[in-house]
């Protein structure tokens, strides 16, 4: 019915079917372009023809999965597989996908022979849970699983294993995780047991097999002493003697087990262990003493790096291993550290910077304070590079911890052979790893100690330099000034310590500004300006005032450190700039830029007002006679008579101001509301500094006339700006000159057409007779 489907019989067919397999959302059918040809679904079906699963089945004419998808938080996760059909010529006739939801599992999972307080995970290899049985409230579907290196392992590992971890309550778990058969999906599942309930398990059957194992061994003693008691007194007056041997101190001895009953005989081998262990163990005592008097004498007749130089070479040689590292991690920087000594093959190595994610190293700077593999270590850690290189078997260290108990660096021992007696290792790294953490604690005091020294010595340097300098107690009486103090202020150091500094503060600045200056030291521990103080004979000077607050352990303001600098130099050289850079140097009137300023200020302001403002551009008539006849020095002081002239004839509020060479301009910024009355009072202004600069000059003994040309603006004008009207003063001036010199003219804007006219002919004739019309 699917190969070759009817809508209506292949619909009825795939809802029969839904209801039969429950595992099942929905079913579908769609031919190889992705249309559908039926559905069990009632809804719409999304179309599918280019989803990745339905491409890849179409290709390979195999079955083909998504991967698990949860649209929101605490739903069941869905799968969806398509499974291509194909007719008698191996083709594909048509495509059935279905949609799979993990509820189903439920029912399943209650089945399985599970501890009780067990819970079965499944997740992906991003740590999203898509099944737990039974539910849990803290990780629902399409939350993350809390259990990270679980993740982690499985998701690295990708085969059976079991760990043991705590979760977020501190309960202890056992874990076991596999990945699921099909890796394609990237899906794993672990089941979690509390260790107690499989502890409780363990002991109940350690309990029965020892009760059993005791009442046989009863029934073979009474049996065995009923049969011959003969074959019981030597063995055991053998293991007597043994024992009293091993009581004075000969911890090597032994005893033959030749004969005697088998029970007598296991005895008599489990003595010889115990002995043999004990002898062990009393080797490695010996040892651990004389590593540590080796360590004593070297702290004793070295310094600090040589110690731990030294502490690696008695380390490795005391467990003979093959290498020794101790290194130190950055400041809040777990994922490397840096070897300090790096001791191997009996001479130390150069050192190294290593990486410690994916390493033995993680674990020590994250969580645990020992750890020890006793072989295949390069099996558990296939990226570390380092393990690889060196051929290390086996792998002990432990975590070096500052005050704070926080890891801060590593102790690790490495060795081509595995580890066979781990007791001896794990008690001389705890010894070693104490006595490493005290001396670089007192490196690290000195370092701090010689820090301070060298800070505190600045400090007396910097205390004296060219600023002035006061140091305050938390109320602000000043303890101590410096001599740059002393010499800007004229206080003396015993006329100001004592008493507050506030008296420096000049008379123009108020006690709100004092005030501010020092709640700001004491809310942002910085307060930052230009101020102004008072010398000790009243006058004031401008400085750049810092001052700082000094806060104890507790948080708590103890000083006030303030200096200060003498800007009076300074502000003198700024404001000379300033003022060259908007002034002219011959007559100090404002230059070009200046003037453009305030008449754009002016013309805002008669915009805004409604009002009507003038602007006069005068220049000299034949000026350029008078320096070439009499010389620049006559000339430049002809151009100060004139502007002296022009700014005593001014009222208050107008401007002059030169703009080079022989040219004034003249701005008033005020006239009249009515365009005619402002014209008519500005022109006669230019009449009446038509007859003031006509006036005889007598300039370096010469006595001089001259006449001048005024052009006047009248503004605003539509839209013009102030170079607009500028220009246009310039050509009634020009249009002045033209009509006989000495008189005035207001601009008009026939001017301005006469005058581009003007150029035309000019630059026609000129063109003329350079191609020779002529």
């Amino acid at each position: 019915t699917i190969q070759t489907p009817k809508p209506a019989a292949c619909n009825k067919l795939l809802q029969a079917m839904l209801k039969q397999y429950k595992q099942y959302i929905s079913l579908a059918a769609f031919n190889s372009n992705g249309q559908l040809l039926c559905s069990s679904a009632t809804t719409e079906v999304l179309d599918i023809a280019n989803q990745p699963h339905f491409l890849q089945a179409l290709k390979n004419k195999q079955l083909s999965s998504t991967d698990y998808t949860i649209h929101h938080p605490g739903e069941q996760p869905t799968l969806a597989i398509t499974k291509p059909i194909m007719n008698t010529k191996n083709e594909i006739q048509v495509l059935l996908n279905a949609t799979i939801n993990l509820a189903w599992l439920d029912e399943h999972v209650q089945k399985l022979p599970l501890y009780s307080a067990s819970l079965l995970t499944m997740f992906d290899s991003d740590g999203t849970v898509l099944f737990q049985y039974p539910p849990q409230t803290a990780a629902k579907s399409g939350h993350k699983y809390p259990q990270i290196e679980l993740i982690k392992t499985a998701v690295r590992l990708k085969h059976l294993g079991v760990m043991e971890r705590s979760d977020e309550h501190g309960t202890d778990l056992i874990h076991a995780y596999a990945p699921l058969n099909d890796r394609s999906l990237n899906t794993y599942i672990t089941v979690s047991i509390p260790a107690d309930v499989v502890l409780r398990k363990a002991n109940q059957a350690l309990e029965q097999n020892l009760i059993l194992a005791a009442l046989i061994t009863l029934a073979a003693i009474m049996i065995a002493f009923a049969w011959s008691h003969r074959l019981f007194v030597n063995p055991i007056q053998s293991l007597a003697e043994a024992a009293t041997q091993v009581r004075q101190g000969k911890l090597n001895t032994q005893i033959e087990n030749n004969h005697g009953p088998k029970e007598l005989s296991q005895l008599g081998i489990t003595f010889n262990q115990m002995t043999t262990a004990l002898q062990h163990r009393a080797d490695d005592q010996a040892r651990i003493e004389h590593s540590l008097g080796q360590l004593i004498q070297q702290h004793r007749e070295t310094n600090s790096t040589e110690f731990l130089v030294a502490v690696a070479a008695i380390l490795a040689d005391t467990l003979e291993v093959d290498y020794c590292l101790i290194g130190l991690t950055g400041p809040n920087q777990h994922t490397k550290f840096y070897s300090c000594v790096f001791w191997g093959e009996g001479k130390q190595l150069d050192n190294l910077s290593i990486n410690t994610l994916a390493t033995p190293h993680e674990a020590l700077l994250e969580k645990e304070r020992f750890r020890i593999y006793r072989n295949d270590v390069q099996q558990l850690f296939p990226d570390d590079p380092l393990l690889h290189e060196l051929n290390i078997k086996s792998y002990a260290g432990i975590s070096l911890t500052d005050v704070n108990k926080t890891p801060c660096g590593l102790l690790v021992v490495m060795n081509n052979r595995p580890i066979i007696n781990d007791e001896i290792y794990h008690s001389l790294l705890q010894v070693f790893a104490a006595r490493i953490t005290v001396e670089l604690e007192r490196e690290q005091t000195e370092r701090q100690r010689q820090h301070l020294l060298n800070e505190a010595r600045l400090a007396a340097t910097a205390f004296e330099s060219h600023e002035g300098m006061f140091i305050t107690d938390s109320k602000r009486n000043t303890l101590r000034v410096n001599h740059a103090f002393s010499q800007i202020t004229g206080y003396h150091e015993s006329e100001i310590i004592g008493r507050q500094p506030d008296l420096l503060f000049a008379n123009n600045q108020t006690n709100h500004f004092s005030e501010k200056i020092w709640q700001s030291a004491n809310e942002q521990m910085k307060w930052s300006g230009e101020a102004e103080l008072n010398c000790k004979n009243g006058s004031p000077f401008p400085v750049n005032l810092t001052i700082s607050s000094v806060k104890n352990d507790n948080g708590k303001i103890t000083h006030y450190v303030a200096h200060f600098q003498d800007i009076s130099e300074r502000k003198l050289a700024a404001q000379k700039i300033q003022h060259q850079a908007f002034h002219d140097a011959l007559t100090n009137l404002p230059n070009r830029t200046l003037l453009l300023d305030r008449l754009e200020t002016t013309l805002s302001t008669l915009k805004r007002r409604n009002e009507y403002g003038a602007l006069m551009f005068i220049d000299l008539d034949h000026f350029k006679h008078i320096n070439d006849s009499l010389g620049h020095p006559v000339g430049d002081a002809l151009l100060i008579s004139i502007a002296e002239r022009l700014t005593h004839s001014l009222r208050q509020e107008d401007s002059v101001a030169r703009l080079g060479g022989d040219e004034f301009v003249v701005l008033l910024p005020q006239l009249n509301k009515d365009r005619q009355l402002s014209q008519h009072e500005a022109h006669g202004l230019a009449r009446k500094l038509l007859r003031v600069l006509s006036e005889e000059y007598n300039v370096a003994g010469h006595t001089l006339k001259t006449s001048v040309s005024i052009g006047i603006a009248i503004f605003p004008d539509h839209n013009l700006d102030a170079n607009d009207i500028l220009r246009h003063a310039d050509l009634a001036m020009y249009s002045a000159k033209d009509s006989g010199r000495g008189s005035v003219k207001v601009f008009e804007s026939e001017m301005q057409t006469r005058l581009i006219d003007r150029l035309k002919l000019e630059n026609e004739l000129k063109q003329a007779h350079e191609q020779g019309q002529f």
